[in-house]
Formats: structure tokens, sequence, C-alpha cells
């Protein structure tokens, strides 16, 4: 799965960046399965010597924070529901009720 940041909401005093949107995607043989979120991030103290000025940030430590925050089982999940979107793709389904 690629995981892509979409985009980065901030708060513009501190520019902290409280939400990250990301979106997963999976291909196999041409057919496309994405699932998109929402991380929360914990506010941190710019005065925090880990502490990472927005515009210094970088899409790979942006991805770190949701590789890390998220668990191994979750991410298994989400690769999971992107198979069976893939696989759900090129067959038919029907739309009804049988009453």
């Amino acid at each position: 799965m690629e995981i892509k940041i979409v985009n980065l909401k901030r708060n513009p005093d501190t520019g902290c960046v409280r939400f990250v949107d990301w979106v997963g995607t999976k291909e196999v043989d041409g057919k496309i399965a994405r699932h998109s979120e929402t991380l929360v991030i914990k506010p941190k103290d710019p005065s925090d010597p880990t502490f990472v000025a927005f515009e210094d940030l970088t899409e790979e430590q942006v991805k770190t924070w949701i590789t890390n925050a998220t668990s191994e089982f979750y991410m298994s999940q989400i690769e999971a529901e992107l198979d069976d979107k893939i696989a759900q793709q090129g067959t038919k389904n029907v739309n009804g009720k049988p009453w």
C-alpha cells in the first residue's frame, strides 16, 4: 500500500499540525483501491526539542507519524479492505430487494 498525504491542518499561531488527511492506495493488475483517513495529532509545545516547524516538515516525516500511530494489525486490516475492493472490481453486482 502506498501512503499519500492529502492535507495537513495546523494551528496558525503555533504551527503545530493537528490533523493529517491521508490516503492509502493499492493497485493490482490495473485495478485501484483507496482508503482515506484522518490522523489526529496530539498538540505539541513548540519549545519541545522534538518539535519540527511546519515549514521544515517533510512528507517522509509525516508518513512516519502515520505508521507510528497506526498498529500493524490495523494496517493489515486496511490492506485486506483494499484487497477486497480490488477483488470486487470486475464482478457484477445487481441492486434490488427480494420483496
